[in-house]
């Protein structure tokens, strides 16, 4: 299924952008793992602690960090589904849009642009942005967004085809509509800042 038979096929009145991972809160979450983090490390190093303490400490340090990745794995659609007890604790929806809205008819255009080119992404998708879609108030789908390694998937986890086009028109609107600016490459960065810590 590509991307404009997914939009052909799907019944909807509403949608709801979310993104996840990307408001203050989260970053903050993060910034103060980042520094436990740096707490941790320094007292391993420098402690007269016997061994048991230090095997502890490096547990307590290590469990940081994977706190710090949790935001960006342990995500797995589906989690915006019907009964909305899924979500991710750091999950922030944009508002409600019906088809009168502006948001709809960008996303009519976005989703409708042909497949010109696939490709086969070589990295594990993490899905941090989405549009959830419903019909008379009740759950219809959902699509995932990783923009990442350029993947999609919906609800059911079937594999959607866009090319590098939609990809572009999709985080133009993100941006356009709800400021929100998608950088590719993040989770390069965090895995280079825990890298520079470990360094410490």
């Amino acid at each position: 299924m590509n991307n404009s038979e997914f939009w052909e096929n799907l019944d909807f009145d509403t949608i709801k952008p979310f993104s996840i991972c990307r408001n203050e809160k989260w970053e903050n979450e993060q910034n103060a793992m980042l520094k436990m983090y740096e707490i941790l490390k320094n007292e391993y190093d420098i402690s007269p602690l016997s061994t048991q303490e230090r095997i502890q400490i490096r547990k307590n340090r290590d469990e940081s960090l994977i706190k710090i990745h949790s935001g960006h794995w342990q995500h797995e659609p589906p989690f915006i589904n019907k009964e909305m007890d899924l979500l991710p604790k750091f999950c922030e929806f944009y508002g409600e849009f019906d088809k009168k809205f502006p948001q709809v008819s960008a996303l009519n255009l976005i989703l409708q642009t042909p497949l010109t080119q696939e490709f086969v992404s070589m990295c594990r998708p993490v899905f941090r942005d989405g549009i959830a879609f419903y019909k008379n108030q009740k759950f219809v789908d959902c699509l995932y967004i990783c923009f990442s390694c350029m993947a999609l998937t919906n609800e059911k986890l079937a594999k959607i085809k866009a090319d590098h086009t939609v990809f572009g028109l999709l985080e133009q609107w993100f941006k356009g509509f709800f400021g929100i600016i998608i950088n590719r490459d993040e989770r390069l960065e965090i895995r280079e800042k825990i890298r520079e810590i470990r360094k410490i």
